[in-house]
């Protein structure tokens, strides 16, 4: 999802020289980027599902050279305007290096992202968010501990989704999701290997979905593959 929209930068002449001159040295123009909100998402076609979690790489790039945020989350959607997130973000708002976070939307209104502490580039976390109780609250998790909470939600079960987002087509949409799986039965949650990932949606051009199978797939550039 977007949070926040990236920083206007103030052009003076000098930069602009600057500018000009990396330019002709390198042959690069700024104008290749584009600022984009894109995603590819996948979800389980088995949907009203109580959880959700997986496996999510944090990426092992320079943070800071990123030219907007990026994201890589799970989501359980009740409908339109009604869903759960936890993830990890960067180059967000004052989020510059890997974050981890929840977020949700209740009829319309974003709530988040609060941020629950860094995580380290290059690391593999298990993520998970679930109404365990189907109760409307969410819980947040991640490597088994828990550490946030929605507020009551309009839903107990919903789609199951799988999220690679960007803001600018230079950034990085990689990613690598493993062990995916979602909760079919409450209190407690008992987790089930996706039946039968897909691919939601992808805005992307340059990036695809290599799916492995139904439990883990990349996002990566390439020839086009399909999450079939």
């Amino acid at each position: 999802m977007v949070k926040g929209s990236p920083r206007m930068t103030r052009l003076v002449l000098f930069g602009l020289f600057l500018s000009l001159f990396s330019w002709r040295a390198s042959g690069i123009s700024e104008a290749a980027c584009s600022s984009m909100h894109q995603n590819l998402l996948t979800y389980d076609t088995t949907t009203q599902m109580y959880g959700n979690k997986a496996d999510v790489l944090v990426n092992n790039v320079d943070f800071s050279a990123l030219n907007a945020a990026i994201f890589r989350s799970l989501f359980v959607i009740g409908s339109a305007g009604n869903d759960v997130e936890v993830g990890w973000t960067a180059h967000n708002l004052n989020a510059t290096n890997p974050t981890l976070y929840i977020e949700w939307v209740d009829h319309g209104t974003n709530h988040g992202p609060f941020y629950h502490g860094g995580l380290v580039a290059g690391t593999t976390h298990n993520l998970k968010i679930q109404d365990a109780n189907a109760d409307g609250i969410y819980s947040a998790y991640i490597d088994t501990a828990y550490f946030a909470q929605t507020g009551t939600m309009n839903f107990t079960q919903g789609r199951v989704e799988v999220n690679t987002e960007r803001n600018n087509t230079c950034d990085t949409a990689y990613s690598h999701f493993t062990n995916l799986k979602d909760c079919r039965t409450p209190s407690p949650c008992t987790y089930n290997t996706y039946s039968n990932l897909q691919l939601w949606r992808n805005d992307m051009a340059d990036y695809y979905c290599n799916k492995i199978d139904d439990s883990q797939y990349f996002v990566q550039k390439g020839t086009a593959t399909s999450c079939i």
